[in-house]
């Protein structure tokens, strides 16, 4: 995909957002517009992903406004957030490297403090 998801498999063996979410007990949002079982059938919609008590929980946004692609995109994104930021208490999201996903903004630092002592000890590795 890119180097920066590669190195996140290699590094910390993650390979889709959920783990993501996983390793560092964060919530994660998610876009999509396909219907999980309906191929061709559009359905777009926002989901946010996170674990509690060891459960995994699944809140999903619909929102029916929007005309152009882009505009229904940022309109779920925006609910999504509004909604973990009342409920969640998380406030700032930046994408996680995987398309359509996005996560906390302080669990995304410490993934790039991890990739970031990774690469060091590979170019201590190969000197």
């Amino acid at each position: 995909m890119s180097k920066f998801t590669d190195d996140m498999d290699a590094a910390l063996r993650i390979r889709n957002p959920w783990e993501i979410g996983k390793r560092y007990e964060c919530p994660v949002i998610y876009y999509m517009t396909q219907h999980p079982h309906a191929f061709g059938h559009n359905d777009y919609r926002a989901e946010i992903v996170f674990a509690r008590d060891g459960k995994r929980y699944k809140k999903e946004f619909r929102v029916r406004e929007g005309v152009t692609q882009k505009n229904r995109r940022e309109l779920h994104l925006q609910t999504a957030q509004a909604w973990a930021e009342a409920q969640l208490g998380t406030t700032e999201w930046v994408p996680t490297g995987f398309p359509n996903t996005w996560m906390p903004k302080d669990a995304h630092e410490r993934m790039k403090g991890d990739l970031k002592a990774w690469r060091k000890e590979q170019r201590e590795a190969s000197k």
